[in-house]
């Protein structure tokens, strides 16, 4: 009395097995209960089952593949970060086991490899938190700048101004920038920085033309002649020029202006490179 669809299997001169949609469609005529006639339609569904199959394999093995990568990205993430915890770890009980002749000279080594172990395992654990997607500029710079100055040994003040922006960039760029942003605020701990005048940091991003433009200054007493002479400098600056020209394919100029200003430009590439 009521239409209906069936799906049944009809094995085919062939041998294969075919699956047919019988609809049955009952006709009544006007003012009688028991239909006078009924009309059946077949319907070859063969090729759309098997295709309905096939996307519910893609589905589930894509799922399960989705699966795999999110447990294997936990387990490196947790690896990583427990192996520079441990350098972290290393660093402190050799610094603490040196003999008191060589301390003077070895510390202040010890002490600028921990504030650079200090920055990749922040940026680490902001990329991570981040699960490794595109990242705001002023987001990562407020994180690994404030990241370098609590593993600062001094513990002295200091106070952060970062303009904020939109812009964003890839996790690939946001490592080596976290790397120059650590580089550089570890600069300024160590020049900028005196009990007469906490340590006051500025940052501001712009984008044009497809370029990005960060600017790092200080309150400090400026970059040294020769350093602004010659832009290799000592470890530190040689770090930087290499991460923006090489890693980010930018350029890095440095000038005085009220203290240090230290200008990034590189441009901007594919979001989603790891």
């Amino acid at each position: 009395r009521r239409a209906r669809d069936v799906v049944v299997g009809v094995a085919a001169t062939n041998g294969s097995l075919r699956w047919l949609n019988l609809n049955i469609e009952p006709m009544n005529r006007p003012g009688e209960a028991r239909p006078y006639a009924v009309v059946a339609t077949l319907t070859d569904v063969t090729e759309r089952l098997a295709q309905q199959h096939k996307l519910r394999a893609l589905l589930a093995q894509s799922e399960q593949d989705l699966r795999t990568k999110v447990n294997l990205l936990r387990e490196v993430n947790h690896r990583v970060t427990n192996n520079l915890s441990s350098i972290l770890g290393l660093l402190v009980s050799e610094r603490r086991a040196l003999e008191l002749a060589v301390r003077p000279a070895v510390h202040p080594v010890l002490d600028r490899l921990t504030q650079r172990i200090h920055g990749l395992l922040a940026a680490h654990r902001f990329l991570s938190a981040s699960q490794w997607s595109p990242v705001r500029v002023d987001k990562l710079a407020d994180e690994i700048v404030n990241a370098t100055l609590s593993a600062d040994p001094g513990d002295r003040p200091a106070h952060l101004e970062i303009t904020p922006a939109t812009i964003q960039i890839s996790p690939r760029q946001a490592g080596n920038l976290a790397l120059v942003l650590n580089e550089l605020t570890t600069n300024s701990i160590k020049h900028a920085e005196t009990r007469e005048r906490p340590l006051t940091l500025r940052i501001n991003v712009d984008a044009a033309a497809g370029l990005i433009k960060l600017c790092f200054s200080d309150n400090g007493p400026g970059f040294p002649p020769a350093v602004l002479a010659d832009a290799r400098g000592k470890m530190g600056h040689r770090l930087v020029n290499q991460l923006v020209t090489g890693s980010l394919q930018g350029s890095v100029t440095r000038q005085n202006a009220a203290g240090a200003v230290i200008t990034l430009t590189f441009p901007c590439e594919d979001l989603h490179r790891t």
